[in-house]
């Protein structure tokens, strides 16, 4: 295969879920290609650091008992195909739901705003209410002013990044924080807001339990994540999929990383 067509394999092959026949395929081109046997490095390197920032929570030791004896059980095929009569139950609804909603924007409200938040900020329309360069004091401002479950979600970014500040932006009658960094003459804005689901733009990229949603709004590249307490939409106009933003939220290994899987494109 060459390598365009291999490339959209490699996700998969990194997280170990092709098939027999189709990893044999991607590794007989890796034999002979360096560049994307890169690919697939980075792609384990970025898998390992967000396993690292984000572990997974272990099964209680009851509930894991529990699955083994309802396993167990004789009653447990019928259950199974209860199971399955359900997910096939969802798959219909799903389906009513997704031809329900064609014809209708596919960006979430809350995609849009920060586009538009964003915009502001550029044209210097928007006011930040703390001027900080100190994550403890912008986190504890946010935790102040917002009506809802905040954490700490303003880490140290890298050096080439500058935390400015935040605000309170409304979504509606919704009062969401908004933070600010500075690239360069670049601006990059994190909207921080209560959990929601967020419907598909574009495929999203899968790493552990969490979804990076990817979303383009009059050019700007914006990202879409949930993780406890908060969901998340960054916004940048930087190059690619803006993917290299997220630096503001991750430095040192887990930086180089997402950046190295942006510029691929991976990401």
């Amino acid at each position: 295969m060459a390598c365009d067509t291999i490339r959209d394999f490699l996700s998969a092959y990194a997280d170990n879920e092709l098939s027999v026949e189709s990893a044999v395929e991607v590794e007989r081109h890796l034999q002979a290609c360096p560049s994307c046997r890169l690919l697939v490095e980075q792609r384990r390197r970025f898998a390992e650091t967000i396993g690292r920032l984000y572990p997974r929570a272990s099964m209680p030791p009851a509930l894991e008992d529990r699955i083994r004896a309802a396993i167990a059980t004789p009653a447990a095929p019928r259950y199974w195909m209860s199971i399955v009569a359900l997910a096939a139950s969802l798959v219909l609804i799903l389906a009513a739901w997704s031809l329900a909603r064609r014809g209708q924007p596919s960006k979430p409200a809350a995609v849009v705003v920060a586009a538009q938040t964003h915009r502001h900020a550029l044209a210097h329309e928007l006011p930040l209410a703390v001027r900080s360069s100190d994550p403890a004091a912008v986190n504890a401002w946010l935790r102040s002013v917002l009506p809802f479950a905040v954490g700490d979600p303003v880490q140290a970014p890298t050096p080439d990044l500058v935390l400015q500040g935040a605000a309170v932006v409304n979504m509606g009658d919704e009062p969401v924080g908004y933070v600010q960094y500075g690239h360069g003459a670049q601006l990059i804005s994190l909207l921080l807001l209560p959990p929601r689901e967020w419907p598909q733009g574009e495929p999203p990229a899968r790493v552990r339990n969490m979804d990076f949603h990817f979303y383009t709004v009059d050019g700007l590249k914006l990202i879409a994540w949930n993780h406890s307490p908060l969901s998340y939409v960054l916004v940048s106009d930087l190059g690619g999929r803006g993917t290299g933003a997220c630096a503001v939220c991750h430095s040192g290994p887990a930086d180089a990383a997402l950046r190295s899987l942006a510029d691929q494109g991976l990401i």
